[in-house]
């Protein structure tokens, strides 16, 4: 009986250590990708430079970007997809939307005055969160088809279900 364990646990331990990683390539040759996500069968992927979607598990690279502020100053740090609309969250005070897959992006920050960067977003499939800091620290939130963002009131119930802090 010990001979068979030990014969399985070497079977299911060597398994994963022949496991590989495979390389794709990379979004953008001169900046790193902060965040990746898949949405319909695609990967989004944002960098200093950009927005891009990938339909070919990541073998090929869209620029979505169409405009919408890139440097290295003002880094696209979170991308979050549903359905047509796109979420981009960007480290100095501004977050972007597409509702239309990419093809062009409005910027959408306004009620979010005040911060200068947008540490953190979430979207629980409703409604979008986003926390910001310096000089204004704070929760907010709005429905994608909201014009402006409403301030949270802190709780201890939002920090916990969600995970956001500021």
């Amino acid at each position: 009986m010990s001979k068979l364990l030990i014969v399985i646990s070497t079977l299911f331990f060597a398994s994963f250590a022949l496991s590989q990683w495979t390389a794709v390539t990379n979004p953008s040759p001169f900046y790193p990708s902060f965040h990746i996500t898949s949405s319909g069968g695609a990967l989004y992927s944002t960098g200093n430079n950009g927005v891009f979607k990938s339909t070919d598990d990541g073998n090929s690279w869209t620029d979505l970007t169409n405009g919408f502020a890139t440097s290295g100053s003002s880094s696209n740090r979170e991308v979050i997809v549903s359905g047509n609309n796109i979420f981009v969250r960007s480290t100095t005070n501004a977050f972007f939307k597409s509702s239309d897959g990419g093809t062009s992006w409005n910027y959408d920050s306004t009620g979010l005055e005040g911060g200068t960067e947008i540490k953190s977003m979430f979207f629980d499939g409703t409604k979008l969160f986003v926390s910001i800091s310096w000089p204004v620290y704070g929760l907010f939130s709005k429905l994608p088809s909201d014009a402006s963002w409403r301030s949270e009131e802190h709780t201890s119930e939002l920090q916990s279900r969600f995970g956001i802090s500021y």
